[in-house]
């Protein structure tokens, strides 16, 4: 039976990062959650509903429709190119952040997010200044 909370639940799925480590190693693995199939098509109508509102930044290349990673290679290649090109400094910062969401602590940041709206809305309400 189909049910709003039946749609909350998920399966947890462990997929190795690299086979050729120890699969006794718990460090080896990522967890992902597959949902229902149900509450994936109502995510996309919501989505697809909203999707003016509901943007990402234009500097994200990755896990986006019409993007990769390829592009982000050709904007930093022609950046590169143009400060050569004009005899200017040049300044270039990579983060490694293949392990980035390994250690986030899940449950600490969904409390800091609630703070953030609880306290956004209430900024917004009562804390507005009007001149």
């Amino acid at each position: 039976m189909v049910s709003p909370r039946n749609m909350l639940l998920s399966t947890l799925v462990l997929i190795p990062k690299n086979r050729k480590k120890s699969v006794y190693d718990s460090n080896n693995y990522r967890t992902i959650a597959l949902g229902s199939v149900i509450g994936k098509v109502i995510d996309n109508i919501l989505l697809e509903k909203n999707r003016y509102v509901l943007t990402s930044s234009d500097f994200q290349y990755g896990l986006k429709a019409m993007h990769s990673t390829t592009h982000c290679t050709f904007v930093l290649q022609e950046s590169l190119d143009y400060y050569i090109s004009n005899n200017s400094s040049k300044l270039l910062v990579l983060l490694n952040a293949s392990r980035a969401f390994d250690q986030v602590q899940y449950v600490k940041l969904s409390r800091l997010l609630i703070y953030i709206y609880i306290y956004h809305l209430f900024h917004t309400k009562y804390c507005t200044i009007t001149i």
